[in-house]
């Protein structure tokens, strides 16, 4: 008897640690995005190919992962400037892939999510998300009003991607104006 070889697909690499809760800045090749999105463990090769389940991954311009057990800096900071792997049988078929068009917008997939700030409670659904030169804004009905809400990841604390979802920090004052 002999086990099936396991093959191993480089996807990206972990760089240094951010915040204090343990999470790590990540780099994803882009052909690879739905499958770490889709998967709950990851593998680093530290001599051999060692999982880590995933409690939570961000992927946008600055990309976060936090592993499951890895609960602050320290802890994270052996596995920063490391190669993470998924096993072949982990990268999806093409058939199974979102053929959903290549949005220019940024933060496009967060259209008709619910931004809900961290002190106010939820705000409101996000109707549209319109380019401007410096950042993508989404429009959300408050009160009656349609306010404009940057997107940035200074400003986005999680994404719940089942229960659609933004959890914002928003800057005191923001949504008086």
């Amino acid at each position: 008897m002999h086990k099936k070889q396991l093959n191993y697909i480089k996807i990206g690499f972990t760089k240094k640690t951010v915040g204090t809760k343990g999470e790590l800045k990540i780099t994803i090749d882009p052909k690879y995005l739905e499958d770490i999105s889709k998967t709950n463990v990851v593998f680093l090769k530290l001599g051999n190919y060692i999982p880590f389940f995933i409690e939570k991954v961000k992927l946008s311009n600055s990309s976060t992962i936090l592993f499951e057990d890895v609960t602050s800096e320290t802890e994270a900071a052996p596995f920063s400037s490391k190669e993470i792997y998924l096993r072949d049988s982990d990268i999806l078929k093409e058939e199974e892939r979102t053929k959903a068009e290549e949005d220019p917008l940024e933060f496009g997939y967060l259209n008709g999510f619910v931004i809900h700030d961290i002190r106010e409670g939820k705000i409101g659904q996000i109707t549209e998300i319109q380019q401007f030169p410096q950042q993508e804004m989404a429009i959300v009905n408050f009160k009656e009003n349609d306010i404009m809400i940057p997107l940035n990841d200074n400003f986005i604390v999680n994404v719940d991607g089942e229960k659609k979802i933004v959890k914002m920090d928003l800057p005191e004052g923001l949504l008086g104006l």
